[in-house]
């Protein structure tokens, strides 16, 4: 009877013990958790059919086995505490009104960036904000209303001004339909372009992709990404998968 309440109590001990990641007297490696990304929509352009895009671009992000994207059609949940259980934020908006919690929403976003967060803004993104002078530090290029918009819709090249970054080692020229921003404003901010096309009017080449770094956060810009043929593009999608493991600093 004493043995078997030995064997009995020495059972509860091993249950009781934190796991020490060995199976079989293997070791066994934890699973990576996926990047948290919380993809933020809701308002936009009246040519921008967000409806359509948004979703899109989150079951590209979900495709990866290594990413979890939950997205909500509301910019205010910027102004919550909910922001914090992510690792990166895809802007997919142009908010033209401010928010009504518009100040802590910045507070928010600067801290979240600040801490570390990445942030991923796609297409007229780069116009959020357009009344916080500040947010063109954070995105490093933003919307000029004074420059001509973009190009006419329509089939133009993108080529990669930077092959070695990691969101773009391994990839290759393409083309695209969708609209080629000119409307960035000039900038003293620095950012590092990886990704330009020629202009069919202005004849002048424009940044497509670049990214930047604040505080302990990382950013990526893209102006691509007008309608659901431009972000179901095999090609947009493998730019912005990279994108968001570089932001959410799966890769160095």
């Amino acid at each position: 009877m004493q043995k078997f309440r030995f064997l009995v109590v020495l059972s509860l001990v091993f249950l009781l013990l934190p796991d020490s990641g060995m199976v079989s007297g293997q070791e066994t490696t934890p699973k990576p958790q996926k990047i948290r990304v919380l993809l933020i929509t809701g308002e936009d352009h009246p040519s921008h059919r967000w409806q359509e895009t948004a979703p899109v671009v989150r079951n590209g992000l979900n495709a990866e086995k290594d990413m979890d994207c939950r997205l909500v059609d509301d910019p205010e949940i910027l102004a919550t505490e909910v922001i914090f259980d992510y690792d990166v934020l895809v802007f997919h908006f142009k908010n033209y009104k401010p928010l009504k919690r518009q100040e802590q929403a910045k507070r928010n976003l600067v801290k979240f960036i600040d801490n570390g967060g990445g942030l991923v803004l796609i297409h007229f993104a780069c116009g959020a904000f357009e009344d916080w002078p500040e947010f063109e530090e954070l995105a490093g290029r933003v919307y000029d209303p004074k420059k001509p918009a973009h190009d006419p819709y329509g089939l133009f090249k993108v080529e990669y001004a930077d092959h070695d970054h990691p969101v773009t080692r391994g990839l290759e020229d393409f083309e695209i339909m969708d609209e080629l921003y000119t409307c960035l404003k000039d900038s003293a901010v620095p950012v590092h372009v990886l990704a330009e096309s020629e202009s069919k009017v202005d004849k002048k080449r424009h940044s497509m992709a670049f990214v930047r770094e604040h505080g302990r956060g990382r950013i990526f810009l893209t102006t691509l990404g007008h309608d659901v043929r431009a972000v179901s593009s095999p090609d947009f999608k493998a730019m912005l998968q990279r994108a968001v493991r570089w932001t959410g600093k799966r890769v160095m």
